[in-house]
């Protein structure tokens, strides 16, 4: 299942390059460098686009990049570097050592950018992108080295099913789950970006469920998944039903030390992934699960709202366990998908 999953990113990613010109070009997310003389800046979590615009050219998006130089706090705004050339062969793009000029403006005032040095490689076979410009920005005397080792982030859409308090079943038709999967060390590991997304007419109303990002998932060969309890990780989250509920929950223990956040990455072909998210903000008394299947599209999928008792056939749900007449959700009787709101 592990190398399922291999496959399944590097064979999307192959996929996407021809046509990340209509879906926003390809984002890779990893550790960056940036130094000027003696000032060095690490960041954990920089994202750079790549946006093909031709057989063998690409816009490259570098993201903001803070640092300070003698005590001064100083910024440089994110920028796109157009039109840099490659040449890709077995399965890699590779962008030659190249110079680039680029104009940008900040706060009504044009800023140059001169590029003394561009390269990078991307591998399609491990998803990952090495990049490093060099360049002077703006009347700035000195040459600052930018430098990024990012792993592919793979964008999923499809519906979520979400359960409240074990009882009350909901769906969003469509959201993106966003993915990438990399090296810590010798550990591999996989991040999930988990969107914000909205739930109509529950019994809280139209609720808005926020963002955020779990890191640091690892695969467990006796489960065949990539999993984390993500209890202790000081992550929070929006909840809103537009009323006195309305702010941002931590997701830990709370105050009764009974909540545990937890979730798991499943590839259940070499073109499917299921997601299922455990949580429980704050100190709400309610448990949220939520199921993300890009195999299970609704697409055929009958309503039996009004007949279910009338079935005796057993019931099961997207796992194979078997539930009774009152379980709501994706589930499965006779061999075919159905949904029970």
């Amino acid at each position: 299942m592990k190398k399922i999953f291999t496959t399944l990113m590097a064979t999307t990613a192959f996929c996407c390059h021809t046509m990340a010109q209509n879906h926003g070009g390809l984002e890779f997310v990893g550790p960056s460098t940036m130094s000027v003389q003696t000032a060095q800046v690490e960041a954990q979590r920089d994202t750079v686009t790549m946006l093909t615009t031709g057989a063998s050219t690409a816009d490259i998006t570098l993201p903001q990049i803070s640092y300070n130089m003698q005590g001064n706090d100083m910024s440089i705004p994110s920028f796109t570097i157009h039109n840099a050339t490659f040449t890709m062969e077995n399965m890699v793009i590779t962008f030659a050592d190249q110079t680039f000029s680029e104009t940008i403006s900040v706060d009504g005032a044009d800023k140059a950018i001169t590029g003394t040095s561009l390269s990078a490689t991307y591998s399609h076979a491990d998803g990952v992108l090495l990049l490093t410009a060099k360049f002077k920005y703006g009347a700035m005397p000195f040459e600052m080295t930018y430098s990024v080792n990012g792993y592919y982030l793979k964008a999923y859409t499809a519906a979520v099913d979400v359960v409240v308090g074990g009882a009350f079943s909901y769906q969003n038709e469509s959201v993106t789950y966003k993915v990438r999967k990399y090296m810590d060390g010798e550990v591999e590991k996989m991040d999930v970006a988990i969107p914000q997304y909205e739930l109509q007419n529950t019994v809280m109303g139209n609720i808005t469920l926020g963002s955020y990002t779990v890191c640091g998932l690892t695969y467990d060969d006796a489960t065949e998944q990539w999993s984390r309890n993500y209890t202790n990780d000081g992550l929070s989250m929006l909840f809103s039903n537009g009323s006195t509920m309305n702010g941002e929950y931590a997701l830990n223990a709370g105050s009764q030390g009974n909540h545990e956040q937890h979730i798991t990455i499943t590839a259940t072909s070499s073109k499917d992934i299921r997601i299922v998210n455990n949580f429980q903000p704050g100190n709400m008394p309610f448990a949220i699960s939520s199921t993300f299947d890009t195999a299970s599209e609704t697409d055929g999928i009958e309503s039996i709202n009004d007949n279910i008792n009338g079935n005796e056939a057993p019931i099961y749900d997207i796992y194979g366990r078997r539930v009774g007449k009152d379980a709501k959700g994706l589930l499965i009787r006779n061999g075919k998908k159905i949904y029970v709101r």
